[in-house]
């Protein structure tokens, strides 16, 4: 299990969890919410791939049992878990992630593989597989989801990348994962590029930071305001990018940052968190107009703290 909204780096690392379940004879099932994830491609593939492995939070609550393990992927809180009560329904939960741990962390846990240094949760779970001595060869499926995982949260292996990061690339490439099969899955609709071009055109400058504001729901705007944020890092003397946009009842903010800025911190201080480069949160008690002027009164101080010159507004 990943965390909400899932992302092509909690799928991919859950399926080579579930890789490595198999491979040890223990049946197992992907605990996500299709309907709500990001990575609809990938799920897509998961379903002709691996058929019925995949099974809502619901179901999964009414199966677990004492024996069972747990293992959560890709998130360290219990804010942001895919399902928190099949968390407290479980005895034993493994959890791998390499985002800084925050105050509500998961605490009840059996095991625990954290490290914030590495690029992603389909790299700590690649490295695990590699000393596993397993009788079968990783099928090229499983390898293309995780390193779709790992080209996600590195930008395509420009951010948050290590020695080990590569080390791990090229051993999913030698188990036939196709970059360019990868890269499809992070295709998008003619829409959805259409919106995201609209929201980069639209962006404003305050010092340092591209802020963009989608006021009115849109399909698929959690990607697309990910999406746009990360555009808005090539705008020349932008050291981080904020989207703002709605959710389901809820005010939510996008950050990216090209790692002069921990746009975590900044994050976590509306209430939500991710890692240093990459950062999200989500508010239920103010408008998107009132998180814009929480997120501008947070940038500022920030800045304060770095001892940086007041930020300007730009159009």
């Amino acid at each position: 299990m990943g965390h909400r909204a899932s992302d092509l780096d909690a799928v991919g690392a859950a399926v080579g969890v579930a890789f490595i379940a198999e491979q040890c004879g223990i049946p197992y099932n992907i605990v996500i919410r299709t309907e709500s994830t990001v990575a609809k491609l990938l799920t897509d593939r998961i379903e002709t791939e691996m058929p019925g492995c995949m099974i809502p939070p619901e179901t999964a609550r009414k199966q677990i049992s004492d024996g069972d393990l747990l293992v959560i992927v890709d998130t360290f809180s219990k804010d942001i878990v895919e399902d928190a009560e099949l968390y407290r329904l479980a005895r034993h939960t493994v959890v791998i992630d390499h985002h800084r741990q925050m105050v509500n962390y998961l605490d009840n846990t059996t095991l625990k593989l954290h490290d914030p240094h590495a690029s992603s949760a389909a790299e700590l779970v690649t490295g695990m597989i590699q000393y596993f001595d397993f009788r079968e060869e990783m099928p090229r499926f499983i390898a293309e989801a995780l390193l779709s995982g790992i080209m996600l949260d590195t930008k395509n292996f420009i951010m948050q990348t290590g020695v080990h990061t590569f080390e791990v690339a090229a051993f999913l490439r030698e188990r036939g994962a196709d970059p360019i099969a990868v890269k499809t899955l992070f295709a998008e609709s003619l829409t959805a590029y259409q919106h995201r071009s609209r929201l980069v055109s639209e962006a404003r400058l305050h010092g340092r930071y591209a802020i963009a504001v989608q006021t009115e729901p849109i399909p698929e705007i959690r990607v697309i305001a990910s999406q746009a944020a990360d555009e808005l890092l090539g705008v020349e003397n932008v050291d981080a990018s904020f989207v703002l946009y709605p959710g389901q009842d809820q005010a939510c903010v996008s950050a990216r940052s090209l790692g002069k800025v921990n746009v975590q911190v900044i994050m976590e201080r509306l209430g939500g968190g991710g890692h240093q480069i990459m950062a999200a949160a989500q508010r239920s008690d103010c408008t998107i107009a009132q998180l814009c002027e929480l997120l501008l009164e947070e940038l500022d101080a920030y800045d304060a703290e770095q001892n940086m010159p007041a930020a300007e507004e730009e159009s």
